[in-house]
């Protein structure tokens, strides 16, 4: 057992102990209060009344007494040496012999011999005690107070072991996954361990969700290295193969530079597409946020993108049905919203359209760009937001397949979500939702 185990079954059986003899003696306390026989047989008011009844018999004699008690309304009897009681009435039988009887060393409480010139009288409270009848012989002996302190014993611990098990029992489970984690064991879940309704049971989904959220970020970042060592390879193994050529061939050299120049554009833009992609999924972005008008942003876009699909014959139309601002961060969004339309150009055919349309719905601002290519299967729809992901269907080998990795980024940085679809009149329709800031 833990020490979170044993600290949870000292305090609960501390707790569960200290309840318990405050009950014992409060309930005790209350039936004294509540008990007359014991008020009567042992209170102040007993002890009072006797005294005053001594000195008023032995100075003033059995009628004075009688007198008093009478103006008092004491029940008191007293019994004189012919056994009757000095106001005439008839006591038990049985407890005015026992009380007559007894030795003056063994009187019970409550009864109290006085010696007067007319003989010994016996003041005698009634309720005495059943002892004073000897037909019924002496009570039965109380309970003893051990047997219900023991009883409470048992089940304290019994109680505080279950209560300690229930609390460190998840905690046991917490601790084995978080060690499981930590030797690598990605696909560890303790939800199945904890399936009570209760903070634990939350704190186990909490570890699952924090766990998965793990494993994906983490194989990711494998597939990732994985494959931007696949995408290294080819050009430094294009730039060996030249530098290989310019040693066999100098008169060469010219075309060779020119060849490896290009292999280095293209390394530095892959590295470059690289860190952005890695700053985006780190959160690291130091640049300050604003208010953005997304129809300005598009206008400014589309402008560009027409320069571009003139050389292709391609039309790129923006359709701005509503005025919508967001809070944003203006680089990254251009950078996400232009990488969705050059993907969209890279794939249409040519004398295609090119539609980007700026909207509202349901409190987001959307943007929708749609093309006239060959769509992508649907199998591969899901991985076309991963990085390296290409449309290979299309037989084109241009870009490093991170433009819409970095797009999505860029939108889940903003609070947002994109994905794509294919259209049933074909081509792909790319859909970017953003967070809307009321104008």
């Amino acid at each position: 057992m833990g020490r979170l185990f044993w600290k949870c079954f000292a305090a609960t059986w501390l707790t569960l102990i200290l309840a318990g003899a405050a009950t014992f003696f409060g309930m005790r306390l209350y039936r004294l209060a509540e008990d007359p026989e014991h008020l009567l047989m042992h209170g102040p008011r007993v002890g009072f009344e006797l005294d005053m009844a001594k000195v008023v018999l032995r100075h003033a004699g059995p009628k004075a007494l009688a007198h008093a008690l009478d103006e008092t309304g004491s029940s008191m009897l007293v019994i004189g040496p012919t056994g009757l009681d000095i106001r005439g009435r008839v006591p038990d039988a049985g407890l005015a012999a026992a009380a007559l009887n007894s030795s003056g060393s063994s009187l019970p409480d409550g009864v109290v011999r006085v010696d007067t010139a007319s003989g010994v009288h016996t003041l005698l409270i009634p309720g005495a005690p059943p002892s004073l009848d000897p037909a019924k012989g002496p009570p039965p002996p109380p309970p003893s107070p051990g047997e219900p302190l023991a009883f409470a014993l048992v089940a304290s611990v019994l109680l505080s072991a279950l209560l300690a098990w229930y609390l460190a029992r998840p905690v046991k489970e917490l601790r084995g996954a978080f060690s499981a984690m930590a030797e690598g064991r990605l696909d560890t879940r303790v939800g199945d361990a904890m399936p009570r309704g209760d903070e634990f049971a939350d704190l186990g989904r909490s570890f699952d969700r924090m766990a998965e959220k793990l494993q994906t970020i983490i194989l990711a970042q494998r597939r990732l290295l994985h494959d931007v060592s696949h995408e290294l390879r080819s050009p430094l193994g294009r730039l060996q193969v030249a530098l290989g050529i310019a040693r066999r061939d100098p008169s060469r050299a010219d075309c060779v530079l020119e060849r490896m120049e290009l292999e280095v554009e293209r390394l530095s833009g892959l590295i470059g597409e690289i860190l952005s992609l890695t700053r985006l999924n780190s959160g690291v972005e130091t640049e300050l946020a604003e208010r953005i008008d997304l129809g300005e942003l598009a206008e400014g876009l589309v402008h560009d993108a027409r320069f571009e699909a003139s050389g292709r014959g391609c039309e790129v139309r923006l359709e701005e049905l509503a005025r919508i601002h967001v809070h944003g961060r203006t680089r990254l969004l251009s950078r996400a919203l232009e990488n969705v339309i050059r993907n969209g150009l890279r794939f249409s055919p040519p004398g295609g359209e090119l539609t980007v349309e700026v909207g509202f719905s349901d409190g987001w601002a959307v943007i929708r760009v749609c093309d006239q290519g060959p769509g992508i299967p649907e199998k591969d729809i899901a991985a076309v937001f991963e990085p390296f992901a290409r449309g290979r269907n299309t037989g084109e080998a241009d870009g490093f397949g991170l433009g819409l990795a970095i797009a999505r980024g860029a939108v889940e940085l903003h609070g947002g979500a994109i994905e794509a679809a294919n259209r049933e009149e074909g081509g792909l329709r790319v859909e970017i939702r953003l967070p809307s800031v009321i104008p």
